[in-house]
């Protein structure tokens, strides 16, 4: 099931990027412009075809994730959540991201727009037990699905609790250097 659905969305992109990549300006469907020119269309440019129909299709999920990080008997105060949609084919998209407050008690939550179920998941970088002075700890945990919303709204959260970071997560953990 999955190949077929990968195989519909793959004839789908090559469908609409032939359609945004016709331009007649242009025979070979290539402009050249300045980099200055570049920088402008960038910016006042509206979202592409190929995005909008993608919106059209899709559909608008929402998930939220709230809990509160220690450091052995003190909360973390230098942490950041970043909550994911883990991808198989193509880049993660940032859902959101957020620094945890002084309590160490964090909220996070999004929507995205897609066409398959968005797998979520979070990544927490820390300092607690790390000696290196570059590297953070990164910890990653999946969202049950369940906790995927319909809509922009998170009715359903997922309560990750109170969590000592002391702790390794062997094969889920990986440092993350700056």
């Amino acid at each position: 099931m999955k190949s077929f659905i990968f195989l519909f969305v793959l004839g789908f992109v090559a469908t609409i990027a032939t359609e945004i990549y016709d331009d007649p300006s242009d025979s070979n469907g290539i402009a050249i412009v300045s980099e200055q020119e570049a920088v402008t269309q960038k910016s006042t440019q509206k979202p592409s075809r190929f995005i909008d129909k993608v919106r059209a299709i899709g559909r608008k999920q929402a998930v939220g994730v709230k809990g509160k990080l220690m450091c052995a008997e003190k909360p973390i105060a230098n942490a950041t959540i970043k909550l994911w949609d883990n991808d198989m084919f193509d880049p993660d998209d940032l859902i959101s991201e957020v620094q945890v407050k002084e309590d160490g008690s964090f909220e996070l939550s999004g929507f995205i727009v897609s066409i398959t179920a968005i797998d979520p998941q979070i990544r927490i970088y820390h300092n607690c037990r790390s000696t290196s002075k570059v590297c953070r700890r990164k910890i990653i945990f999946n969202i049950p699905g369940n906790y995927i919303n319909k809509g922009e709204k998170v009715t359903k959260w997922f309560d990750l609790g109170t969590l000592n970071m002391e702790i390794g997560v062997k094969h889920k953990e990986e440092p993350y250097c700056y």
